[in-house]
């Protein structure tokens, strides 16, 4: 660890470090944090989206402040597994977006392959300045330095000429505005279930800032050097009641329409999964919300094979 200009920059080994550490280590270590984090801002909340890191976030909270409450934004695209603990959880505010996820794709386009990406994307096809266009498509700065990791992968380069509209704007609208408005309304400060280890981004924020962030963007994020295995051992260790759609075999249980990482998976991917558990919502997916054309553009299966030998087997 070490100092440059009055910020407190990490070293990626110390973080590797305190990924390895013991379980029991880390729960000290989380509520520890979640402690000093109330102590220094105070009335806090927890964003909560029903999913395991949120779970595992709100029992260590209230294992701290057990009055604390889980804000959900409650966005109309949660898995109905994941919508049944609304009711089993206590202490739990829905906070409604004001636009629903037709309207943003709509206005501002699909979320695909990741946030960043999608931002840049939007990005370059929005600018009418050639200098943002020129540092998104090679990552090259006015000063003639280059950041690579700012700029349009080569892979999904083919993007920008989409027949559909691109954007990063749905989590704005429809997660991240909900819990500010609860922040503001009620003065309030969040404590996040995010880890470190879900993308780059987050590792270089938590490598400058760790858990506690007290300038600018105000938060706790107190799983930061937890693994998912982490938080599954977590869980069995205090048997917290978790949505069974990780049962049907759901890695994650984010928005349920979200296509976004859905590249990285393997076959079946989410929306093959979709068609077996969820034909309704699949269907409403690719039809009602042209997913369909999206992930074909892509290159991306949105069908399931078993899916097709069932529907041709009822039909007979």
């Amino acid at each position: 660890m070490y100092y440059k200009e009055g910020i407190t920059i990490m070293e990626r080994w110390e973080f590797e470090q305190r990924r390895s550490l013991p379980l029991e280590a880390k729960e000290i270590m989380a509520m520890d944090r979640i402690r000093s984090f109330i102590e220094k801002v105070g009335a806090s909340f927890v964003s909560w989206s029903t999913g395991i890191d949120s779970l595992v976030a709100g029992d260590l909270a209230r294992r701290v402040d057990p009055s604390i409450p889980f804000v959900f934004a409650d966005t109309g695209l949660e898995y109905p597994e994941n919508r049944n603990l609304l009711d089993i959880y206590d202490n739990v505010v829905r906070m409604t977006p004001h636009k629903d996820f037709r309207t943003v794709i709509k206005a501002y386009g699909y979320p695909v392959v990741s946030k960043e990406q999608s931002q840049r994307i939007y990005e370059y096809r929005t600018t009418k300045s050639e200098y943002m266009k020129k540092r998104l498509m090679y990552g090259v700065y006015s000063n003639g330095s280059t950041y690579l990791s700012g700029k349009i992968s080569n892979k999904w380069k083919f993007l920008i000429d989409a027949p559909f509209p691109i954007s990063h704007k749905c989590c704005e609208y429809l997660k991240k505005e909900p819990l500010r408005r609860y922040g503001k309304q009620t003065g309030r400060m969040v404590i996040l279930g995010t880890r470190a280890d879900e993308s780059q981004t987050r590792i270089q924020s938590y490598l400058k800032n760790g858990c506690n962030v007290f300038t600018g963007k105000i938060q706790c994020r107190p799983l930061s050097v937890w693994t998912k295995e982490d938080v599954w051992n977590y869980i069995k260790k205090y048997n917290l009641v978790y949505s069974s759609a990780y049962d049907m075999g759901y890695d994650r249980t984010g928005c349920m329409f979200c296509p976004i990482g859905v590249q990285n998976e393997k076959e079946p991917n989410k929306f093959q999964k979709m068609q077996l558990t969820h034909p309704q919502y699949w269907q409403y997916c690719m039809e009602s919300l042209g997913l369909k054309e999206v992930l074909e553009y892509m290159g991306i299966p949105w069908r399931n094979s078993r899916g097709l030998e069932e529907a041709a087997c009822s039909k007979e």
